[in-house]
């Protein structure tokens, strides 16, 4: 039976990687700092855990067997199998993320095809006559109001000639 990567979120909002190395019943030198091992790019070895300790969460290799004994673990909220996510959706060959191979241009075209679609809305709102976007009704010339401060003292020094 083959290794697996699973994912292991803790009932505890935070949890230190010497307690996760206890959990997982393995050394606290094959605990790494997973946030480190994402900015350097470094492709764990099987037998490591990527411990993310401000959101209570780790990802290590393990068989279905030792998944399902750590769901067993009080210290363990959920122990879920590990799949790769996007942040714009599916890169596949699917149509919609075919606007160009640079996601930057894919990211450019949505955003130039939002705006359009925002700014046909608002104009249609105009010619249905809705309330949305009619401009305030005219108004005329605003009364006079008292001036709401005392008259200015008197000036100490003497006018000029």
């Amino acid at each position: 039976m083959a290794n697996e990567s699973f994912i292991v979120t803790y009932t505890r909002p935070v949890v230190e990687p010497v307690d996760a190395a206890k959990i997982f019943s393995v050394a606290k030198a094959k605990v790494k700092d997973g946030v480190e091992a994402l900015i350097a790019e470094t492709v764990p070895a099987e037998d490591e855990t990527l411990h993310f300790r401000d959101i209570s969460a780790s990802v290590c290799m393990m068989s279905e067997a030792n998944a399902e004994k750590l769901r067993q673990h009080e210290d363990v909220a959920e122990v879920v199998p590990d799949f790769e996510v996007f942040a714009l959706g599916d890169t596949g060959d699917t149509p919609e993320c075919q606007f160009g191979s640079n996601s930057d241009e894919w990211a450019e075209d949505a955003h130039t095809e939002a705006y359009f679609r925002a700014l046909q809305e608002y104009a249609s709102y105009g010619n249905m006559g809705g309330t949305f976007f009619t401009p305030f009704p005219p108004m005329g010339p605003l009364p006079p109001q008292p001036w709401p401060f005392p008259p200015f003292p008197p000036s100490p020094r003497p006018p000029f000639p």
